[in-house]
């Protein structure tokens, strides 16, 4: 763990079995964990509290919450990175913290692949959500999902589902075999969708700030 301003390296590391989180950055302290491994932990597999971590092509699996986790402002970099098997969302964002998902892959977690919820921000090109239970990915109550080229496929709920003034930009995007849906909302002509209490989907390359 590195806190209160700290560094940690941590690189190559595999972590399991704690009561809590496997890897943790808080407090404005920052912590390289590339290439690493944390599974069946209690919480999070990974758990940016107000801290920095980078986590490229890093594994997180079977934990009791999140497979990755940014939150109070917390930075994830999570480039490469793969998440299966966790009990909540393979990859979350809230309270102003940022996650990077370029070519990262989320599958058979148990709620959904990405989640990203007040005013936390989720971006990253060629993403994969796969065989979720929840939505592929869904951003709730003013979160912003930035994803272009990205594939949502299998998942029980929709493969992108934004709502309660919430935006998700998936410019290219491929959406297949979603129980619920595609993606909701859906109405309009595009590449702008507007719904679920002012919530916004645009399948446009444009970025919104």
């Amino acid at each position: 763990m590195a806190e209160s301003a700290s560094f940690v390296n941590a690189q190559n590391s595999t972590t399991s079995g704690n009561n809590m989180s496997g890897f943790v950055a808080q407090s404005q302290s920052d912590m390289w964990c590339q290439s690493s491994t944390s599974s069946n932990n209690g919480s999070h597999g990974y758990y940016a509290n107000g801290g920095s971590m980078d986590a490229s092509s890093s594994t997180s699996t079977s934990n009791g919450v999140f497979g990755f986790f940014a939150t109070r402002g917390g930075e994830l970099g999570c480039n490469s990175c793969k998440s299966t098997s966790n009990t909540n969302a393979g990859y979350a964002a809230t309270l102003s913290g940022v996650i990077d998902i370029t070519v990262s892959n989320a599958s058979s977690n148990k709620s959904h692949g990405y989640m990203c919820t007040d005013t936390g921000s989720i971006s990253g090109n060629a993403a994969i959500s796969d065989s979720n239970t929840g939505n592929g990915f869904y951003s709730y109550n003013g979160g912003n999902i930035n994803t272009q080229n990205s594939t949502a496929k299998n998942n029980t709920l929709y493969g992108f589902y934004a709502e309660n003034m919430s935006i998700i930009q998936n410019g290219g995007y491929t959406s297949t075999s979603n129980t619920a849906g595609d993606q909701s909302p859906s109405t309009g002509s595009g590449p702008t969708y507007i719904g679920n209490n002012n919530a916004l989907i645009t399948t446009s390359n444009s970025v919104i700030p």
